[in-house]
């Protein structure tokens, strides 16, 4: 069965919802520690990918991303503010280690630590956390919350955007196999560094 043209349709009825979709995952995807299990990043080059389809506009999408994102960070940077005794040792998704890097990464950037973060895969849901715990200007932390969160945004929807109009332009596929192999190679690499570098410092 070709998917395509069910998905096609379904994607013409019902495309509006993606945006609020495309929201909604942003947000939790920067929220406290429930970021920790969302692939915000995949699934944003996916919808850019369905942009340069013409399914959805690509900057209408940046926009929802963005503003999710903020939302998702502001929420946590006031959850930061009230208390951290929930955090246990054993707990598996209120872990007082990912605390623990989330602040270590906050003393040795600052500030911008909440920009940086949200190119962190590990830590990206908990700086803005840490920020509010160490009582951070709110101003500050805007500042660097929505030009990460704007930034982020147009890279990983763009890199969707990009493979998918070099997707529609390659004649066979050979290259289109090209295509799909160098990001999976480099997460693979990336991966692996990262598993290095966690053993190096255990």
């Amino acid at each position: 069965m070709d998917l395509m043209p069910v998905l096609t349709s379904w994607l013409e009825q019902y495309g509006a919802w993606g945006y609020l979709f495309v929201f909604l995952t942003s947000t939790f995807e920067s929220l406290a520690f429930i970021g920790l299990i969302v692939p915000g990043g995949n699934f944003a080059m996916v919808v850019g990918i369905l942009c340069s389809y013409d399914f959805f506009g690509f900057w209408r999408m940046v926009w929802m991303s963005t503003i999710g994102a903020i939302i998702g960070d502001i929420l946590s940077f006031y959850l930061g503010k009230w208390s951290t005794r929930f955090f246990k040792p054993d707990s598996r998704w209120l872990n007082s280690k990912y605390l623990e890097r989330g602040e270590e990464f906050f003393i040795k950037h600052g500030g911008k630590s909440v920009f940086l973060g949200r190119f962190v895969g590990p830590i990206r849901p908990i700086i803005p956390f840490v920020a509010g715990m160490f009582s951070m200007s709110f101003w500050r932390f805007m500042v660097y919350n929505a030009l990460s969160a704007f930034i982020w945004s147009v890279y990983f929807l763009g890199i969707g955007y990009w493979g998918g109009e070099y997707w529609k332009i390659l004649p066979g596929w050979t290259e289109r196999s090209v295509l799909f192999l160098i990001p999976l190679i480099s997460v693979l690499v990336a991966w692996v560094v990262l598993k290095k570098r966690k053993k190096e410092t255990e």
